[in-house]
């Protein structure tokens, strides 16, 4: 159980592994938090984009708010050296720890 701005937040086993949520924090990390660690932990003038993956480690609810949710991640993330035959070589890659939180809206 943890507080966050005097909300209530209480561990939710079964969220860890609902595809619609990891479906949405997929594309959140894809489209926006993957450009936060690029600037951050990246040399921003080198290094255009990062790909990151992510695992859901543990998932909590508000008590008193259903629909706001915390998200607790492992992401791998990895900087692209361009096109290979292959598909894409990436390098320098970095294990990163982040939290989430999401408000559902109906």
């Amino acid at each position: 159980m943890s507080f966050s701005n005097n909300i209530i937040y209480e561990e939710n086993k079964n969220l860890i592994d609902n595809s619609e949520l990891n479906t949405t924090l997929e594309s959140y990390v894809d489209k926006f938090h993957s450009e936060i660690i690029r600037i951050s932990n990246y040399n921003p003038e080198r290094v255009d984009k990062i790909f990151c993956a992510h695992h859901t480690v543990y998932v909590e609810t508000a008590v008193t708010e259903p629909n706001s949710i915390k998200a607790y991640l492992k992401l791998m993330c990895a900087e692209s050296e361009g096109k290979i035959e292959e598909g894409i070589s990436l390098s320098n890659f970095r294990t990163l720890n982040s939290k989430v939180i999401l408000q559902k809206i109906s």
